[in-house]
C-alpha cells in the first residue's frame, strides 16, 4: 500500500475516532445531567419533608385547641340541658 491509499484510510480511522470520542464525551455528559437531576429531585424532596415536619407541631397545637374548644361546647350544652331540665322539674314539682 502506498502512501496515496494509506491517507485516506487514516483521515478515516481518525474520523471514526473523533464520533467514538465524541460520542464517550456525551455519555459522560448524559451521566452528569442524570446525576444533577437526580440531587436536585433528592434535595426538593428532603426539603418537602422538612416542610411538612415543620408544620406538624403547629397543626398538633391547633388539633389540641379545637378538641378543647369542642369539649367546653359540649360541656356547655350538657350544663344547659340539665339545668332545663332540673328547671323544668322545678316548676313541674310547684305547680
Amino acid at each position: 500500500m502506498n502512501g496515496l491509499e494509506k491517507s485516506p484510510r487514516r483521515v478515516k480511522r481518525a474520523q471514526q475516532e473523533k464520533v467514538r470520542t465524541q460520542e464517550w464525551r456525551e455519555g459522560i455528559l448524559d451521566i452528569e445531567s442524570i446525576k444533577k437531576a437526580n440531587n436536585t429531585l433528592i434535595a426538593t424532596l428532603n426539603d418537602s419533608l422538612q416542610i411538612a415536619e415543620d408544620g406538624k407541631k403547629p397543626r398538633n397545637l391547633a388539633l389540641e385547641e379545637l378538641n378543647r374548644a369542642e369539649k367546653e361546647l359540649k360541656d356547655t350544652l350538657i350544663s344547659i340541658k340539665q339545668s332545663r331540665t332540673r328547671f323544668h322539674l322545678l316548676m313541674i314539682k310547684n305547680f
